[in-house]
């Protein structure tokens, strides 16, 4: 069993770390944890004491087994923001 504290975020983190409708290797879905209403009434719990919410892990980051989902782009940069590549050419300074 794993239970943690996503202190970033105010969150219990609680098993399953995919959708129940994630389809396993067998061929079916996944489903909940088998413990899933203890690990829920724990979860409660803890978060009851810190304010925190509880919830499943994959409901913060779904982590689907097979191929990687399609149609997801990233968002676009403002002009004269850095990108991973490094400065735009408006915010790049030239020499003096």
């Amino acid at each position: 069993m794993l239970i943690t504290n996503h202190t970033f975020s105010n969150l219990v983190l609680r098993p399953n770390g995919v959708n129940p409708t994630t389809i396993g290797p067998d061929g079916l879905p996944v489903g909940d944890a088998p413990d899933e209403a203890g690990l829920k009434r724990l979860g409660d719990r803890m978060a009851a004491q810190n304010g925190y919410v509880s919830q499943h892990g994959w409901e913060l980051y779904d982590t689907p087994r097979g191929p990687p989902r399609t149609g997801r782009t990233a968002p676009p940069t403002a002009t004269g923001t850095r990108s991973r590549s490094g400065p735009t050419s408006s915010t790049r300074r030239s020499p003096r």
